[in-house]
C-alpha cells in the first residue's frame, strides 16, 4: 500500500528503505509487533471488543438505516465474529447473520470498495503514516452511497457466479 500510494511499481526497482524514508515511516518490523498489519486499530479483536463495536456502532447505524425493517448482517469468519458470545449477542438482539463461506473475496463487496479507494488515491502522495490514514479516510468518505448500494445489490449475481464457477474465481 505504501509503494502504491507513492506511485512506485515493482518495475521501478526502488529499495524499500528509500520508500520508507520518502514516506517518513520506519521498518514494518519496528512498527508492528505482531504478524498482522494494523490499520485503524487491531485487526484481530477479542469477542468482547467486537461485541462493544456491534453494540455501540453497528446496531445504532442499522437502526437508523433500516428503522423497523429486517436486515441481514454480513461479516467474515474472524474468530471474534464466530465466538459463541458474539453469536449469542447477535441472536439476543435479533440480528440475522448471512452464512458466509471461508475465503470468498468474490462475494465481499468491501474488496471492490478498497479497489475504488486505491484507484482514487493513485495520484495522492502522503508524506507519512498520518497523512496516509487521513487520505484513506477522506477518499473513503468521497465514495457515494449509491456506489455502495450498487455493490450490495450485485450480491445475487455474485453468488450465482461463484456457484456457476464451482468456487473458482469470478469476474467479481
Amino acid at each position: 500500500m505504501l509503494r502504491f500510494s507513492l506511485g512506485v511499481t515493482r518495475l521501478d526497482r526502488i529499495r524499500n528503505e528509500y520508500i520508507r524514508g520518502t514516506a517518513h515511516v520506519g521498518r514494518l518490523g519496528d512498527k508492528v509487533r505482531e504478524a498482522r498489519l494494523r490499520w485503524f486499530g487491531h485487526v484481530q479483536r477479542r469477542d468482547s471488543e467486537y461485541i462493544e463495536i456491534l453494540e455501540h456502532f453497528m446496531l445504532p447505524s442499522a437502526d437508523q438505516l433500516f428503522e423497523d425493517a429486517d436486515f441481514i448482517f454480513q461479516q467474515d469468519l474472524a474468530p471474534a465474529h464466530t465466538a459463541k458470545s458474539t453469536k449469542s449477542w447477535l441472536n439476543d438482539h435479533g440480528v440475522g447473520v448471512l452464512d458466509w463461506p471461508a475465503n470468498s473475496p468474490d462475494l465481499n463487496p468491501i474488496e471492490n470498495l478498497w479497489g475504488i479507494v486505491k484507484r482514487k488515491m493513485r495520484n495522492k502522495r502522503p508524506k507519512n503514516a498520518d497523512e496516509l490514514k487521513a487520505t484513506v479516510k477522506e477518499t473513503w468518505a468521497s465514495i457515494p452511497p449509491q456506489q455502495c448500494h450498487k455493490l450490495i445489490t450485485s450480491m445475487p449475481c455474485r453468488i450465482e457466479a461463484v456457484i456457476k464457477a464451482k468456487g473458482a474465481p469470478t469476474k467479481y
